[in-house]
Order: structure tokens, then C-alpha cells, then sequence
């Protein structure tokens, strides 16, 4: 069988196995006053996620609990969720989650237990139960829509479209050389997934699924196995990221050798805060509303001439960026808006 074209291209293999670093995983959640039940900010991941395990420690000096679920640590956990009761209950207590903030949380990294039938199964149980809880618990949820309703990436273009931004020419194709046509016959195209940044072929085997430049010359004509996002290729000057936190932006360029620069060439990426760009406040307000989101990070490339709308990161990662700009502006609006929103939805129930 022929390999897809975008899994060809990748060059970039990653192996993430179940390793927890959280500071109230491993010493202990604060005392809160509650004997029997312990509120929480419930956070369903996976045990690389850096930004929570940072998080934790911070929100532990602030008095705040975290239920950490990390789906690499499913075989074999303890939960029970009373629905009626709201409670969550695990090896370490009972819980009340106060907020909820769905990330990385993938049945995909569920550890193998060595029968294809039983892992199928085990799959198919955790990410029906992950799901159940966002959907039937009544608590407040970070980024409410993800986990239950993907944003994808057609439609954010389409959206985005819609609020005046400036979008690529794009199509969803099996077929490259049809795409050329459609797209109005540009020299070169960009290819993406249109799902998911990567692929976790077995658990905590991840392969990357990041964009490729492509020369219409060098196009095959057969047909992909998969759809793929084609889109034309735009030339920019630089690339623009800005996090939205609550009402809050937080702008940074970045001057990349490639468009893979901050996966495949960490150290030679150039990358500095910068004043919010006015006239893209709107419509990224207008946005996060329609998305129900509290947490994002938008992309732009920076033509030159305008702001050309590429797509919006849910999780929204930030520890990476701050590292090479040694600006912490993001991971402290983060922790400020959970705290609010823990305060907020904590005396709605005292």
C-alpha cells in the first residue's frame, strides 16, 4: 500500500511515555476546609502536558485543588462519577469540580495491555466516559465546545472568513492535481492535515503531522488514501501569534527559516512580543464568543500588506514561547482567569 504523501514528508518522531511531573500528583492537593468533599478545577489530559503540571504548583499556593486525569494513566484508575451527586471519586478522594478544562486527553495513549480486543474496547469505554462527564457534569468548562464538538479546521476558516478576516484559498482533496485547478492554478501549494497535528500510531508513539511546501511540478496524480487540507501558499514577512486569554491578548512575531521552524529548528526561531495588532481585536473576540472560548492562540501570517488568517490552537500551548522570549505575560493570565473563574463559580454553590 502506498504511504500517504503527508506522512512521507514528516521527518519529526515523538515518544511521550507516562511520566508525571505534577506537583499536587506527587506531594498533594491543598487543604481547603472541606472534610468530605474537595472542590477542584478538573483537568483531563495527558501526562506531558507541561503547562498543567506548571499550573499545578501555582494554583496549589493559591489553595486551589487539582483532579488531574491523564489518559496514559487510565489502565487500571479508579473513578466513579455520581452524576446526581456531582462528585467525582478517585483512589486520592472525593471531588467537586469547580471547573472542568478538557486538553489532551486521548484514548490514543491509553496504555496496551496486550489483547487487540480488550484495548479496543478499554478505547472505545475512556473516551465514551471522558466525554459523559464533560457533557453531564454541571460545572463550569474551560474551552466549553472542546472535547465534545471539534472545531475543524474548514470550518474555522469559514468562520473566520465570516468576521472579515483574510483567509488562504483553500480545499479538502484526495486529489493534489485536482486541487491546483480549484485553487486557480498557484506554484506552489501547502498541504496540512486536516485533523490533528499528529498521529499517535501506538501509545506514546507520536509521528508529526505538520504543514509541507509543495512545488506543483512535484505533484503526484494518484489518488491519497486520506484527505488532506490543500491550500495556496502565501509568502509573508512573518508569522504573527496571539493568545486570547478571557478578554486579554497577548501578540508575539515570529521570523521563522521554514514554516516547521519552532518543531524542527527550535533554536534558530526568531520570536519577541509585540503590541496587539488593533484592527485583528474584533474579529478575535467575535471568535472566542462564537467558540465558547476562554484559552486560545490564533496564527497569521503577515503579508506585508494585511493579516491572512491561518487557524486557532485550542490548546494552546505557551511554556514554548515564553522560553525563547523569556516574557511570562501568558502563563500569568491563565492562572489569573482560573483562579477568577474558580472564585466566581465556587460562591454560586456556598
Amino acid at each position: 500500500m502506498t504511504i500517504p504523501l503527508l506522512l512521507q514528508k514528516q521527518r519529526m518522531m515523538y515518544s511521550l511515555q507516562p511520566q508525571c511531573n505534577d506537583f499536587q500528583v506527587l506531594v498533594g492537593q491543598p487543604e481547603t476546609g472541606h472534610d468530605l468533599v474537595k472542590p477542584c478545577i478538573l483537568l483531563m489530559t495527558r501526562s506531558a502536558d507541561q503547562e498543567i503540571d506548571e499550573l499545578s504548583l501555582e494554583l496549589a499556593a493559591r489553595n486551589i485543588a487539582i483532579l488531574r486525569l491523564d489518559s496514559d494513566w487510565c489502565l487500571g484508575q479508579e473513578v466513579c462519577w455520581d452524576i446526581n451527586g456531582q462528585t467525582l471519586i478517585t483512589h486520592q478522594g472525593t471531588f467537586w469540580p469547580i471547573l472542568c478544562w478538557f486538553r489532551y486527553f486521548t484514548s490514543d495513549s491509553i496504555q496496551e495491555s496486550g489483547e487487540a480486543g480488550i484495548d479496543k474496547f478499554v478505547r472505545s469505554q475512556w473516551r465514551a466516559w471522558s466525554r459523559s462527564v464533560l457533557e453531564s457534569s454541571k460545572c463550569r468548562k474551560i474551552n466549553a465546545t472542546v472535547g465534545t464538538l471539534e472545531i475543524d479546521r474548514i470550518s474555522q476558516l469559514l468562520q473566520a472568513k465570516e468576521t472579515g478576516l483574510p483567509i488562504p484559498k483553500t480545499v479538502a482533496t484526495t486529489r493534489l492535481d485536482l486541487a491546483v485547478s480549484a485553487l486557480g492554478n498557484p506554484s506552489k501549494l501547502l498541504i496540512k492535515s486536516i485533523g490533528d497535528h499528529y498521529v499517535e500510531m501506538r501509545p506514546g508513539s507520536l509521528q508529526g503531522l505538520f504543514p509541507v511546501e509543495l512545488d506543483i511540478n512535484d505533484l503526484p496524480s494518484e489518488n491519497e488514501l486520506a484527505p488532506m487540507i490543500a491550500q495556496e501558499f502565501i509568502t509573508g514577512c512573518r508569522e504573527i501569534k496571539i493568545f486570547v486569554i478571557g478578554l486579554n491578548f497577548f501578540a508575539f512575531s515570529l521570523i521563522k527559516k521554514s514554516i516547521n521552524t519552532e518543531w524542527s529548528d527550535f533554536s534558530n526561531l526568531q520570536a519577541e512580543p509585540i503590541s496587539m495588532i488593533e484592527e485583528l481585536a474584533t474579529p478575535l473576540l467575535c471568535l472566542m464568543r462564537d467558540w465558547s472560548l476562554d484559552i486560545a492562540c490564533f496564527d497569521f501570517i503577515d503579508t506585508g500588506s494585511g493579516y491572512v488568517f491561518l487557524e486557532v490552537n485550542t490548546m494552546c500551548d505557551w511554556l514554548w514561547i515564553e522560553q525563547k522570549t523569556g516574557d511570562s505575560a501568558v502563563s500569568v493570565a491563565v492562572l489569573n482567569l482560573l483562579v477568577d473563574l474558580f472564585t466566581q463559580e465556587s460562591t454560586k454553590f456556598s
